[in-house]
C-alpha cells in the first residue's frame, strides 16, 4: 500500500514538473520570439511591436539589439539596466520618446543615431558622458538637459538635430567634441559652464540660428570651425583668457559686427574671419606675430585696420576683397606680406590708391605689386623682396631690371605677362626657377 501511494506522489511530482517544465518552454519560447537575455544582458530583439517592453531582469542592453526596428514608437527600460550598447536603438526612426532610467551609467556611441522622429529624451542623472553620434541626425529632438555629473560630450553626439532649440550644459562639463552640435540650426543661445576647457573642431560649426555666445574664462582655445558658418552670430566675447585660434574659427558668420582678440593671441590663422561682410571692427592684440593667409578674406564692412607693432608676416589673401578697406597701418617689423594664395591686400580701396600714387607699391622695402606698370620699369634700389604673383598678368609690361638689392622671389611674381619680353637679373638671383616666376612670357619662351 504504501508503495503504491509512493509511485502515485512519484507519478504526481513527474506530472507537475512536466507541465511546469512545458509552461516554461512554452514562456520561455514565446520570451525568445521578442527576446533574447543571456546573464541579464539582452543580446536581441525580434520583435515587431511598436510599443516595446524590456523584460525587468535584463541589466544591460547589448549593441544593435534594436537597431533599424522602424516600427517602434516607444520603449520602457526598466530602471536595474546599467548600460546600453552602440547603436542600440540606431534607426528606430518612428521612436517618439525615451526615458533613459537614472540606474544607466553609459550609453553607447551611436545608440539612438537617426532616431528621426524622437522629440523626447529624459537622461540617466548617473551618466559621466554622453558617447560620439548618441544623438546625431534626431532632427525633431527641441529640447536636452545635460545631467549634473556629465564631464564630457562626445563627437557628433547632437551633430544635425536641426530642431534643438535648447541645451542646457551642466557646471561639471569640461569638454565637448568635434562636430558635436554641428548643424543644430534652431539653436539660438548658448551658455557655457565655468569650468569648460575644451571646445572641439567645428562643434557649432553652421548652427545658422545662433545669435550669441558667452564663452568663460576656462576655455584657451577657440578650435578650428568652431563657429563656422553661424550666419546670424552678431556677439562674441572672447575672454581673456584665450590664446590660441582655430582656422576658420569664425568663418562666414556673416552678421559679426565687431570682435576683440585678447592679448595672448599670437596668430590669426588661416580663414578665421574670412567672409564676415559685416565685421567693421576689429581689435588686434599687442604680441600678435602672424596674420596668416585668408583671414579677414571679403570683409567688406571693414573699413580700417591697425597692424600692431611686432606682427612679422601678413599673409597671402590675408584682406583679399575687403572692399571698404582704405586705411591700413603696417608696421615696420611687417617682414614678409602675400603668400601663394596671392597678394596680401587685392581688391581694396588702401591698394589702389597705393597703385595711383605709385604703380610699384612698396612697403618694408617689399615689392608688394606691380599688376599696373606699364612699359620698361626698373624696380628701385633697396627693395628686397618680391612678392608672390606681384606682376602675374600685367599685360602692359614690356621689360624688368631688377636691382642687386633684391634678395627672393617669392614665385610666380611675372608669370603670364605676354608683353614682357626684356629681364635684367642680379647675380645674387641666377639661382632662381625660371619657371616658376616667368612661364607663360616672351622672355622665358625664348630661353627655351
Amino acid at each position: 500500500m504504501k508503495t503504491k501511494k509512493r509511485w502515485h506522489l512519484l507519478a504526481a511530482l513527474l506530472l507537475l514538473m512536466l507541465v511546469c517544465g512545458e509552461f516554461g518552454m512554452l514562456h520561455s519560447q514565446a520570451a525568445g520570439k521578442k527576446f533574447v537575455v543571456k546573464k541579464g544582458v539582452l543580446i536581441s530583439y525580434s520583435g515587431k511591436d511598436k510599443a516595446v517592453k524590456i523584460p525587468g531582469n535584463v541589466t544591460a542592453i547589448g549593441d544593435q539589439v534594436f537597431q533599424g526596428h522602424k516600427e517602434i514608437t516607444s520603449v520602457t527600460i526598466p530602471k536595474g539596466v546599467v548600460s546600453i550598447g552602440k547603436n542600440a536603438f540606431y534607426g528606430c526612426t518612428k521612436l517618439k520618446k525615451i526615458v533613459i532610467p537614472d540606474s544607466v551609467k553609459t550609453i553607447g556611441a551611436f545608440a539612438f543615431q537617426n532616431c528621426k522622429d524622437l522629440t523626447e529624451v529624459t537622461l540617466s542623472k548617473k551618466l559621466t558622458a554622453i558617447s560620439n553620434y548618441t544623438f546625431q541626425n534626431c532632427g525633431k529632438l527641441k529640447k536636452i538637459v545635460v545631467p549634473s555629473g556629465v564631464k564630457k560630450i562626445g563627437g557628433n553626439a547632437f551633430g544635425g538635430c536641426k530642431s534643438l532649440k535648447s541645451i542646457t550644459f551642466p557646471d561639471s562639463l569640461v569638454s565637448i567634441g568635434r562636430s558635436a552640435f554641428a548643424s543644430c540650426t534652431s539653436l539660438t543661445q548658448v551658455t557655457f559652464p565655468k569650468k569648460l576647457t575644451a571646445l572641439g573642431d567645428f562643434a557649432f560649426y553652421n548652427c545658422t540660428d545662433l545669435t550669441e555666445i558667452v564663452l568663460p574664462e576656462s576655455l584657451k582655445k577657440i578650435s578650428e570651425g568652431c563657429f563656422d558658418k553661424c550666419r546670424a552670430l552678431q556677439k562674441v566675447k572672447l575672454p581673456s583668457s584665450i590664446r590660441s585660434m582655430g582656422e576658420k574659427a569664425f568663418k562666414d558668420c556673416v552678421s559679426l559686427k565687431s570682435v576683440s582678440i585678447p592679448e595672448g593671441v599670437t596668430v590669426i590663422p588661416e580663414y578665421a574671419f574670412s567672409g564676415c561682410g559685416l565685421l567693421s571692427a576689429i581689435l588686434l592684440p599687442a604680441g600678435l606675430d602672424r596674420i596668416d593667409a585668408c583671414a579677414f578674406q571679403m570683409c567688406t564692412g571693414l573699413q580700417d585696420i591697425v597692424i600692431p607693432d611686432g606682427v612679422s608676416s601678413i599673409g597671402g589673401a590675408a584682406f583679399l576683397g575687403c572692399k571698404g578697406l582704405a586705411q591700413i597701418t603696417i608696421p615696420e617689423s611687417v617682414a614678409v606680406i602675400g603668400g601663394p594664395e596671392g597678394g596680401a591686400f587685392i581688391d581694396t580701396p588702401w591698394l589702389k590708391q597705393k597703385q595711383q600714387e605709385n604703380p610699384l607699391v612698396i612697403v618694408n622695402q617689399i615689392l608688394v605689386d606691380g599688376t599696373t606698370a606699364e612699359g620698361d620699369i626698373t624696380i628701385p634700389d633697396g627693395v628686397k623682396k618680391i612678392v608672390y604673383g606681384a606682376f602675374a598678368g600685367n599685360d602692359k609690361l614690356t621689360g624688368v631690371i631688377i636691382p642687386e638689392s633684391v634678395e627672393a622671389i617669392w614665385g610666380q611674381a611675372f608669370v603670364v605677362c605676354k608683353n614682357l619680353t626684356k629681364v635684367s637679373l642680379p647675380d645674387s638671383l641666377k639661382n632662381i626657377s625660371l619657371n616658376n616666376n616667368f612661364y607663360g612670357t616672351p622672355w622665358y619662351d625664348g630661353l627655351n
